[in-house]
């Protein structure tokens, strides 16, 4: 019986990833941190992980002012379930033509 699995496992036509995408514990404030991740990247700003996990801890104790400090924590498998969730993906923003005045520019 078990071996009948394993071959099915290794037939690439069967074996397929699986992933179960949770729902989160704290959905106002999982909402909340994404809306404030958009604005970010929606003003080309830089968001590394430190900065997410600093405004976690942030938004969560305005949000949830009664609640231990034990209660969440920023910590990386939480930035990783929250970036996918979110379809968050760490993509650089490149180049100077974030900073570039396109007004002085003459066209080609």
């Amino acid at each position: 019986v078990i071996s009948a699995h394993v071959t099915s496992a290794e037939d690439p036509s069967v074996a397929k990833k699986k992933c179960i995408i949770r729902s989160s514990k704290f959905p106002l404030f999982d909402d909340a941190m994404a809306v404030w991740f958009v604005q970010m990247r929606a003003r080309s700003a830089p968001v590394p992980s430190c900065i997410i996990q600093e405004k976690a801890l942030e938004m969560f104790k305005s949000l949830y002012p009664g609640t231990d400090e034990g209660d969440f924590k920023a910590t990386s498998g939480w930035l990783d379930k929250f970036k996918g969730r979110h379809g968050i993906r760490e993509l650089g923003l490149r180049g100077e033509s974030l900073s570039a005045d396109l007004s002085t520019v003459e066209p080609f």
